[in-house]
């Protein structure tokens, strides 16, 4: 058995080097040769340059992906980070379908916008899970100094450490993966019937709305989420989280800026 799974790691190796190399000498100069001798126009040889860049980071995230299936000893926290890790050939393909047909970016957008609160959501299981491998979550929040809120939300009265904190917390980022698909499919249906006004801030289209409702629902999420590695930072800083959850939004920025 242990044969099998080494030749199987050896195969899946030798597969993402000889195609990164093919890549690299093959499907990149003949790229840049094609695009060197026509006429191309700027929409065009800017889904050029950004399909170069899918084509550089999609076999590095899916060997990460492999590596994590073929080393699966601890199922309870890398079935998250396989999750988690889905989400940079996601965006890097939404970003180039979004250059290639830019009229029709809010449908490739939907798919999109439903994973990264489901990303979010993995990303605190995730959290969850690596804590109560080590001890019980809740009982050791209770035994914890009393959290307060922070700004703006100081107002409010603190959830008691333990369960409440935990619920509170896990229902916080909940209502974003619920939300955020629920906006995009109404965004979809005010596109069909050309109220939507993508990119405009009337008071006769929908975006400036859809808008307000998905930044308050993702300010909550990551409201949610600060508190709790605050509530739990000397557990985590052996995982270093804040490394980790700052790449993930760096994604969804840089996404973002795109499409601004």
């Amino acid at each position: 058995m242990s044969c099998v799974k080494c030749n199987i790691k050896q195969w899946l190796r030798s597969i993402h080097i000889i195609t990164y190399i093919l890549i690299l000498t093959v499907v990149l100069p003949a790229l840049i040769i094609t695009s060197i001798q026509r006429e191309i126009k700027k929409q065009e040889k800017t889904a050029l340059v950004g399909g170069i860049f899918v084509i550089l980071a999609l076999p590095i995230s899916i060997h990460g992906i492999t590596q994590h299936m073929i080393y699966y000893s601890r199922p309870s926290l890398q079935k998250y980070v396989i999750r988690i890790l889905w989400m940079v050939p996601i965006y890097a393909l939404n970003a180039w379908l979004g250059l290639v047909y830019p009229n029709q970016g809010i449908y490739v957008d939907c798919a999109r916008e439903c994973y990264e609160a489901y990303v979010i959501y993995n990303f605190l299981v995730y959290l969850f899970n690596y804590l109560n491998e080590e001890m019980d979550l809740e009982i050791n929040l209770a035994l914890k100094p009393q959290i307060k809120h922070s700004f703006p939300l100081c107002w409010m009265r603190n959830w008691k450490m333990g369960r409440e904190l935990v619920h509170n917390c896990k229902h916080g980022i909940l209502q974003y993966t619920l939300i955020r698909p629920l906006t995009t499919g109404i965004a979809f249906l005010c596109e069909l019937k050309d109220v939507y006004g993508d990119g405009q801030f009337n008071a006769n289209v929908a975006f400036p709305y859809i808008i307000a409702v998905n930044n308050l629902s993702q300010f909550m999420a990551m409201y949610c989420l600060v508190l709790f590695y605050r509530a739990n930072r000397e557990e985590l800083r052996p995982m270093e989280p804040i490394g980790k959850f700052l790449c993930i939004k760096a994604v969804v920025f840089f996404h973002f800026s795109k499409e601004c």
